[in-house]
């Protein structure tokens, strides 16, 4: 699964890479470092999230912290790169409040997956993440359960986010919406803030 998951990433800055030997430009120079540092992002967070898997930790005694609006659209701008169709639009809409004691690495990959996830079956209209107290909710547009995805990570994706709630004690649940898409949820351990 990691080597999977961090094939993305790398494929992203080998072709940065032959990009930036094509043009002199600045602005385009700019764009594809902007790029380059976002995979290396995302890599660091992939290892750092699945090596932290494997570790026996009393996750009782991370520190708690809430999930900002701007940490969420943080999140949606790492996934733009790897955006295939340019008619699907991403939202971030709060609704409340999150409290959480996932690493913010680890909930960036968290929520990562399900963005490229909701990316990978949705051809055309609008992803949302959804924060209402306790819960993040990504809702597309896509071709729903029982449709194919166009990216190939669907499901190793969710198996890693099934790992991170499992340890962080986080529910999950993928279900298909009544008109178009499905709606991922991950609701999050009621806390002493909250």
């Amino acid at each position: 699964n990691a080597s999977h998951e961090l094939r993305t990433p790398l494929m992203v800055m080998r072709g940065g890479l032959t990009l930036l030997g094509k043009s002199d430009s600045k602005d385009f120079i700019e764009r594809q470092r902007t790029r380059m540092i976002h995979a290396c992002q995302e890599m660091e967070d992939y290892i750092t999230t699945l090596l932290s898997l494997t570790r026996d930790e009393d996750t009782d005694n991370l520190s708690l912290r809430e999930i900002s609006e701007s940490e969420l659209n943080l999140i949606c701008s790492a996934h733009t790169d790897y955006r295939a169709k340019s008619s699907v639009m991403i939202e971030v809409v709060k609704q409340g409040v999150v409290y959480t004691k996932l690493p913010a690495p680890t909930l960036h990959i968290l929520l990562g997956n399900l963005v490229k996830n909701a990316l990978s079956c949705t051809e055309e209209g609008m992803i949302r993440l959804v924060m209402d107290n306790d819960s993040i909710k990504v809702v597309d547009t896509g071709c729903g359960l029982e449709g194919k995805p166009t990216g190939e990570s669907y499901g190793l994706g969710l198996m890693i986010v099934r790992d991170i709630c499992a340890k962080y004690r986080c529910e999950f649940s993928l279900v298909g919406n009544e008109q178009v898409g499905c709606t991922a949820t991950v609701v999050f351990p009621e806390t002493e803030e909250a």
